[in-house]
C-alpha cells in the first residue's frame, strides 16, 4: 500500500508538473497569439492604406492626363488662331509637325511663331506706311502740286 501510495503521489507530482508546464505553454500560446492578431491587424490597415493610396494615386493620374489632352486641345487651338492672324497680314506660319495629345510641341512651335510676329508687323508696317505715302502723294500731284512728283 505505502508503494502505492507513493506512486500516487509521484503521479500526481507528475501530473501537477505537466500541468504547470501546459499552463505555461497555453499562456505563452495566448501571448504569440495576440502578437500575431497585433501583426494582422497592422498589415491589414497597411493593406488598406496602400490601397486608399493607391486609387489616390490612379485617380490623380487620370486627372493628369485629362488635363494634358485639355491642355493640348487649347494649344492647337491657339496655332490655329495664330495662323489665321498671319494670314489676314499675309503672312504665312512655319511647318507643323505635333504629336497627338502632346502639347509641349504646340507650345513651342507657338514660341517660335511668336518670336517672327515682330518681325512681321515691322515689314508690314513699312509697306503700310509706303502705301499710305503713296497714296497723298498721288493726292498732292492730282492737286497741282509738282514738288510732290520731286518726293517721289
Amino acid at each position: 500500500m505505502f508503494s502505492l501510495a507513493d506512486r500516487v503521489k509521484t503521479s500526481e507530482a507528475k501530473l501537477n508538473a505537466q500541468a504547470e508546464a501546459h499552463k505555461a505553454q497555453v499562456k505563452d500560446l495566448k501571448k504569440k497569439l495576440a502578437e500575431m492578431n497585433e501583426k494582422f491587424e497592422v498589415a491589414n490597415a497597411k493593406h488598406k492604406i496602400s490601397e486608399i493610396e493607391r486609387l489616390r494615386v490612379q485617380k490623380n493620374v487620370e486627372e493628369l492626363r485629362d488635363s494634358k489632352e485639355r491642355c493640348y486641345e487649347i494649344s492647337l487651338e491657339c496655332a490655329k488662331n495664330l495662323k489665321n492672324s498671319f494670314a489676314k497680314v499675309g503672312a504665312y506660319s512655319s511647318e507643323q509637325r505635333f504629336i497627338r495629345g502632346e502639347p509641349d510641341g504646340v507650345v513651342q512651335w507657338i514660341s517660335g511663331e511668336v518670336k517672327a510676329f515682330d518681325e512681321i508687323l515691322s515689314d508690314r508696317g513699312d509697306f503700310y506706311a509706303f502705301a499710305g505715302a503713296r497714296g497723298a502723294t498721288s493726292i498732292l500731284e492730282k492737286a497741282g502740286c509738282k514738288h510732290a512728283k520731286a518726293v517721289v
